[in-house]
């Protein structure tokens, strides 16, 4: 039935109202495609839910991404978790990815983000472990390691080691602490966040053993091809940062956490 409102006819309501429905949701799904969903194991200072702006990594993407309109939301996950919800499209990236040649084949990479810390074998102090020239010294050694992490390509591919997997860096220390290990490879900006939330009173009962395992590696966000428009939101993050490293945003950031030295310098090769 027509309803007449002073005087004039309401047939055009259901189409204003179909227009609107329409609007509305083209807005929505223009905004779901400018989110980015990404998930790493908590790795302090880099990635951590509790951290301001989701760590040092997250903070950097968010800012690249924001430059180009998108929005990123970072959440915890267990790394094994992380890699299953790639597989199956059901989460877009993951954060604080280092890159292999096995996962350059199955997942997209973004440009190097920042430099990873170097990777040292921390043990307990005055264990009786001197120094290794290669890796074949420490067969004898019982040496904790983070379940699906990536570490160097000589140690992951090293199986006459004795590796005991975890499902977190402080787990690997305590056991240090314990004898349940002997050594544990980790970023020393990662064992120092750690030592000093959770066990600051055994801080002098670590050490390092030379030489370094790794001077550094670079990280990345590691895409899903699974998710619609991958290539696009790889190449909108290179994009946003290319413009917070030439605008001095990228360094500022790191220099405030004091990792100004973590600035990326060699690109991804592939992918």
């Amino acid at each position: 039935m027509e309803i007449m409102v002073n005087g004039c006819s309401t047939n055009w309501l259901p189409a204003l109202v179909l227009f609107l429905g329409v609007g509305l949701a083209g807005s929505s799904a223009n905004a779901q495609e400018r989110h980015i969903e990404m998930s790493s194991s908590p790795w302090q200072p880099y990635c951590g839910q509790e951290l301001e702006h989701g760590g040092i990594f997250s903070e950097i993407v968010k800012e690249a991404y924001a430059r180009k309109g998108y929005s990123v939301t970072y959440t915890d996950k267990p790394w094994a978790r992380v890699m299953v919800e790639l597989e199956e499209g059901k989460l877009d990236a993951a954060a604080c990815a280092y890159f292999t040649d096995e996962r350059n084949e199955r997942y997209l990479f973004s440009n190097p983000v920042m430099l990873g810390g170097a990777l040292a074998f921390y043990k307990k102090k005055g264990a009786d472990i001197g120094p290794w020239k290669t890796l074949s010294d420490l067969s004898g050694y019982r040496i904790g390691v983070l379940r699906g992490s990536a570490y160097t390509p000589e140690f992951s591919a090293a199986s006459f080691l004795n590796k005991y997997e975890t499902n977190s860096e402080i787990q690997n220390l305590k056991k240090l602490l314990s004898n349940r290990i002997d050594l544990t490879p980790m970023d020393p900006a990662v064992a120092h966040y750690f030592i000093t939330k959770y066990i600051p009173q055994q801080r002098e009962h670590f050490e390092i053993l030379p030489p370094a395992l790794d001077e550094g590696q670079l990280v990345y966000l590691m895409m899903s091809k699974a998710v619609p428009g991958a290539e696009m939101k790889v190449e909108t993050l290179n994009e946003g940062l290319k413009e917070i490293q030439e605008d001095g945003t990228l360094y500022r950031i790191l220099d405030k956490y004091g990792l100004a030295a973590r600035l990326p310098s060699t690109p991804v090769t592939g992918g």
